[in-house]
């Protein structure tokens, strides 16, 4: 996944960058990590946009 974090510390911009098996987990995966928080980056005493972060999601189903 890729995303950035906005100044109030939300992921935006939210993509999967790579999916096994292709596609099959990306829409859950991306409405997952847009319910994350993050601490928003402080320049010079001001928040700012975190550009490019990325991120690992792992989903393990029981086995049937």
């Amino acid at each position: 996944m890729q995303f950035d974090i906005d100044e109030q510390g939300h992921p935006v911009n939210i993509k999967a960058i790579e999916s096994q098996p292709a596609g099959r987990y990306s829409e859950e995966a991306i409405k997952a990590l847009a319910k994350w928080r993050y601490a928003p980056r402080i320049e010079q005493g001001k928040p700012v946009i975190k550009k490019n972060q990325k991120v690992r999601l792992d989903f393990n189903l029981p086995q049937c």
